[in-house]
C-alpha cells in the first residue's frame, strides 16, 4: 500500500507519467508459519480466517501477487477508477500490536473520507481479536449511513488469507473490481461482531460503489489508507 501511495505522489509531482506497482509475497514456509504461530496470530487448527466474526481466532498465511498500472487522469475523465485521496501514518505503540483506541488509524480514515460518503471500507481485517475490534471501532467513528444504507465493510483475508506485504495492493485491486462490477464480496463468518455504522453480509451484495477505502497495516505500526472513486460528470 505504501508503495502505491509513493507512486501516486511521483505522478502528482511530475516525476513520472505512468508507473507499474507490483507486490508479491510467498511466506508459506515452515519458518514463517512457526514464527507467526508463536506470536499467537494464526487461526486455531481446523478454523479458517473469520474477519469481524465474534469467534475469530486469527488468520491463515497465503501467497499472492498483484500489479497496478497508474497514470495521470485526464481532465474531465468519467467512468474510470481513480485514487482520489491517500494517507500514511505510524503507530509506535508496540512492535506487533496497535493502539487499542485506534487513534492513528482513525485520523487516516477521516483524512481520506474528507467528510464525504463512502460505500465500501476494505479493512485490513486480519481476523485477530485485537485488530478487528480496533479497526471496526475506528471505522465506525468516521462514517455514517447515507440514504438509509450503511457502508459495507469487508476483508479479503477470509477468502484469500493474509499475504503480508502483498495484501495492501491486493485490497486496492479488489476495490477497483467492486467499483466496476457493482458488487461487494461476502464476509466469511457465522456471527459477525455487532456493527452500528457499517454492515457486513454473508452473501455477495449488489451495491453501487462510488467511493471506497482500502486499509493496510503492518508490524512496526506502518499504516496506509487509499480512497478510490469513480468520477461522475458533475465531480
Amino acid at each position: 500500500m505504501l508503495a502505491l501511495i509513493r507512486e501516486v505522489l511521483m505522478i502528482k509531482g511530475g516525476k513520472a507519467k505512468r508507473v507499474l506497482v507490483v507486490a508479491a509475497e510467498a511466506p508459506v514456509h515452515v519458518l514463517f508459519i512457526g514464527s507467526f504461530r508463536r506470536l499467537g496470530v494464526l487461526a486455531k487448527a481446523g478454523e479458517g480466517c473469520r474477519p469481524f466474526d465474534q469467534n475469530r481466532s486469527g488468520f491463515l498465511m497465503s501467497e499472492a501477487s498483484a500489479a497496478v498500472c497508474l497514470e495521470a487522469a485526464g481532465d474531465g475523465e468519467v467512468g474510470g477508477v481513480v485514487i482520489e485521496r491517500m494517507a500514511m501514518g505510524a503507530d509506535a505503540t508496540h512492535l506487533i500490536m496497535g493502539d487499542d483506541c485506534g487513534q492513528t488509524l482513525r485520523g487516516l480514515i477521516e483524512d481520506v473520507i474528507d467528510g464525504r460518503a463512502v460505500e465500501l471500507i476494505h479493512a485490513h481485517g486480519t481476523g485477530t481479536v485485537a485488530n478487528d475490534a480496533m479497526e471496526l471501532r475506528a471505522s465506525e467513528e468516521c462514517v455514517e449511513a447515507v440514504g438509509g444504507m450503511r457502508p459495507a465493510i469487508y476483508s479479503h483475508k477470509g477468502a484469500l488469507g493474509h499475504s503480508l506485504g502483498a495484501a495492501g495492493l491486493v485490497s486496492g485491486v479488489i476495490n477497483r473490481m467492486c467499483h466496476q462490477k457493482g458488487r461487494v464480496p461476502p464476509g466469511l463468518g457465522e456471527r459477525f461482531m455487532p456493527m452500528r455504522s457499517v454492515e457486513m453480509n454473508q452473501g455477495a451484495t449488489r451495491r453501487k460503489v462510488q467511493r471506497s477505502l482500502a486499509i493496510a497495516a503492518g508490524f512496526g505500526g506502518a499504516m496506509g489508507v487509499i480512497g478510490l472513486s469513480t468520477p461522475l460528470p458533475s465531480d
